[in-house]
C-alpha cells in the first residue's frame, strides 16, 4: 500500500463540522444508527404533535395533514420515516466515502508517477470544510426555516414549531453534504493534476480503470434522487390543500436540484477528463514519433534505390493498428450505461411532479 493511501486511510470526517464531530467523534455512531436515530426523531415528534392535536381537538400526523386525507397522510409519513432516515444516514456516508475513494484510486495503480499525497488534497486531515462552509449551511438551514415559516399558514405554526427539529438537521446535512462535494471536487482536481495518469481501455469496469470515481458519482446522484422525491412527497401534501401552486420554497428548492444535482454528477466524473485526454494525447504523440521515424526510414531507403525493409514495414502497420486503438481510448470515467442509470435516478422521483403541473402549463399556452 502506498503512502498516499495510508494517508487517506486515516483521514478522519470534518472537524469544522459540530455535528459530524458530536455523531462520528464522540459517539462514533454508524450511518445505519444515525438514519435509526431519524426514526426515533420523528416518532416522537409525531407523538408530540399528536398530543398537541388532541389538546387543541385537531389531530393531525403533521403541520400540514390531517386524519381525513389518506393521500397526503400517506406522503406525510413516507416523508418522516423514509426520506428524513435516508438523509440522514446519507451524511454519515458523505463524511467518510471521500477518503474511501481516494483510497480505492490509490488502489487501483493507475498512475505512473506519483506527487504523493500533500495537505492540499484536503483529505488527510479530514477537514474538506472550512469553517465558511460550515457557517453558509447553517445560514441556509436558518433561512429555510424563515421561509418556511412566513409561508405556512397560522394554523400550522404549532406542528411546525415540533417538526422543525428533525427538518432543520435534514436541510443543515444537505446543505453540509453539498458543500463536502464541491470540496471533493475540488481536491479530485488537485489530485488528478499532480499524478500521471496511465489509462486502461480494456479495464472491466468500463471506465478506464476509474470505476471507482463513477461508483462514487453514482452513490451521490441516489442520495440527490432522495431528496427530489421527498420534494415530491411535499408537493403531493402541499397540492391536497390547495397550496402548491404558491408555494414558492418549494419550487426554489425543486429549481435547486435540477441545477445542483447534474452539476455535482458531471462536475465529479470531469476532474478526471482532462488527465485521460493528457495521457491520451501523450500516448498518441509516442506513437507518432515512433512511426514518423520508421516511416522516414523506409522512405529514405525507397529513395536510394533499394529494397524497402520489410519488417520496418511491418512495424509500420503496427503502428498505425496501435494508434488507431488509442484513438479509441475512453476520455471520460463513466460509459454510457453509467449515464441511463443516472438519469433514471434522478429525474424519476419528480416525474410526478412535472406530468401533473408542468406539461399542463405548456399545454394550455401552446393550445
Amino acid at each position: 500500500m502506498s503512502t498516499t493511501s495510508s494517508n487517506h486511510s486515516q483521514s478522519q470526517p470534518p472537524q469544522h463540522d459540530p455535528l459530524a464531530r458530536l455523531l462520528f467523534e464522540r459517539w462514533s455512531l454508524s450511518a445505519f444508527r444515525v438514519a435509526a436515530a431519524a426514526v426515533v426523531a420523528e416518532v416522537v415528534a409525531k407523538g408530540l404533535q399528536l398530543g398537541w392535536g388532541w389538546r387543541a381537538g385537531d389531530i393531525r400526523f403533521g403541520p400540514f395533514v390531517g386524519w381525513g386525507d389518506w393521500k397526503a397522510g400517506v406522503a406525510n409519513l413516507l416523508f418522516s420515516f423514509l426520506i428524513t432516515p435516508s438523509i440522514w444516514g446519507a451524511y454519515a456516508w458523505i463524511h467518510r466515502a471521500p477518503a474511501k475513494l481516494f483510497l480505492d484510486l490509490d488502489g487501483r495503480n493507475l498512475f505512473g508517477t506519483s506527487a504523493g499525497a500533500t495537505q492540499g488534497d484536503g483529505i488527510q486531515s479530514g477537514r474538506l470544510l472550512s469553517t465558511r462552509w460550515v457557517i453558509a449551511a447553517g445560514v441556509v438551514t436558518a433561512g429555510t426555516a424563515i421561509a418556511t415559516w412566513f409561508a405556512a399558514d397560522r394554523s400550522w405554526h404549532p406542528y411546525l414549531l415540533i417538526q422543525f427539529p428533525t427538518w432543520m438537521i435534514g436541510w443543515y446535512m444537505l446543505c453540509v453534504a453539498v458543500a463536502l462535494q464541491i470540496n471533493v471536487i475540488r481536491a479530485l482536481r488537485r489530485y488528478f493534476s499532480i499524478r500521471h495518469l496511465q489509462i486502461r481501455p480494456l479495464h472491466p469496469d468500463g471506465c478506464g480503470g476509474l470505476g471507482p470515481l463513477n461508483d462514487y458519482a453514482q452513490r451521490f446522484a441516489l442520495l440527490a434522487a432522495v431528496c427530489a422525491l421527498g420534494l415530491t412527497l411535499f408537493a403531493v401534501v402541499l397540492a391536497r390543500f390547495g397550496r402548491l401552486p404558491d408555494y414558492l420554497p418549494l419550487h426554489i428548492a425543486i429549481a435547486v436540484y435540477l441545477v445542483m444535482s447534474p452539476f455535482c454528477f458531471f462536475a465529479t466524473l470531469g476532474t478526471a477528463h482532462r488527465a485521460m485526454q493528457l495521457a491520451k494525447e501523450q500516448l498518441l504523440q509516442e506513437i507518432s514519433d515512433a512511426f514518423q521515424q520508421v516511416y522516414r526510414k523506409t522512405q529514405e531507403a525507397l529513395r536510394r534505390i533499394e529494397d524497402a525493409d520489410l519488417v520496418e514495414i511491418e512495424r509500420i502497420d503496427k503502428l498505425r493498428a496501435l494508434h488507431d486503438t488509442t484513438q479509441e481510448f475512453p476520455v471520460w470515467p463513466f460509459n454510457w450505461g453509467s449515464i441511463r442509470r443516472f438519469a433514471v435516478v434522478v429525474l424519476s422521483p419528480i416525474v410526478p411532479f412535472i406530468v401533473e403541473r408542468v406539461l399542463p402549463v405548456i399545454f394550455g399556452r401552446l393550445f
